[in-house]
């Protein structure tokens, strides 16, 4: 009997103010989540743009870079071309000016001549050249007397014109010059011996 009298025992149920005030305790747990979320995703926006920018500078920093070398290297490239045109006039204004006229050695009907002056230099202007070969050359060579064979004196400066130029500075290798060699090299390099003559001042 007592056991059908005693009360029977429910769950507590919530009412609507304890419930309202449960979910007010979890806002401010959600709203801090959402506030640390919020602050990794501007973090990683920020880093990402720091990257970028980074990245950025350091394009900016080698374009500059190659820029003033290039910038550099075209003045560096101007000034020897300057001096080179000072040393050629004042080769033609020297005197007395010696010069002498290269002939065809070949079936090639090109001409050139060669002005020289021992405390000026030396410069060939020639033209109706052949084509120049692919990765090859014209080159010139100097004979002195008494020299036992011709001494390599650069590489002419020719383009698809036919035309070419060499100017050579004051030396040794100009003094008691008495022969000339215009040859056709295969490559570009200061040839050790001459190659195919194109046109020569004998010795």
């Amino acid at each position: 009997m007592e056991a059908a009298n005693a009360p029977s025992k429910t769950p507590p149920q919530l009412t609507p103010t304890a419930a309202g005030q449960a979910i007010w305790n979890i806002v401010p747990w959600v709203l801090a989540a959402a506030c640390v979320l919020v602050t990794f995703w501007m973090i990683g926006i920020l880093k990402h743009n720091q990257r970028q920018l980074l990245e950025t500078e350091r394009q900016n920093a080698d374009y500059m870079f190659h820029i003033q070398h290039e910038t550099r290297s075209k003045a560096d490239q101007l000034a020897q071309v300057s001096a080179q045109n000072d040393q050629i006039v004042g080769l033609l204004e020297s005197a007395p000016l010696s010069q002498r006229d290269l002939q065809p050695t070949t079936g090639w009907q090109a001409s050139a001549r060669v002005f020289w002056h021992d405390d000026h230099g030396l410069l060939l202007v020639a033209r109706g050249l052949p084509p120049v070969p692919q990765d090859g050359s014209f080159q010139l060579w100097l004979y002195r007397k008494g020299a036992p064979e011709y001494v390599n004196v650069g590489v002419v400066q020719a383009g698809n014109s036919g035309n070419g130029l060499l100017f050579v500075p004051p030396g040794p290798s100009l003094l008691s010059m008495t022969g000339a060699l215009l040859t056709e090299e295969s490559g570009t390099d200061i040839a050790s011996t001459p190659g195919q003559e194109i046109l020569k001042v004998k010795p």
